[in-house]
């Protein structure tokens, strides 16, 4: 995935597992906080991604 021209569209066209396993090396945690309902979009401003440095 890493040598496609672009990785976004290499992502998105990827089965599930393979991104999950993409994800699952980039990102150490996610915190997602309570905020207002918003009807049903969700409020991604409560949601916040750490991201394995190393």
């Amino acid at each position: 995935m890493l040598g496609a021209g672009d990785f976004r569209i290499a992502f998105d066209a990827a089965p599930i597992d393979t991104r999950r396993s993409v994800l699952r090396e980039i990102i150490d945690h996610v915190t997602v906080s309570r905020g207002k309902a918003s009807g049903c979009r969700p409020n991604v401003s409560g949601v916040e991604i750490a991201w394995k440095l190393s």
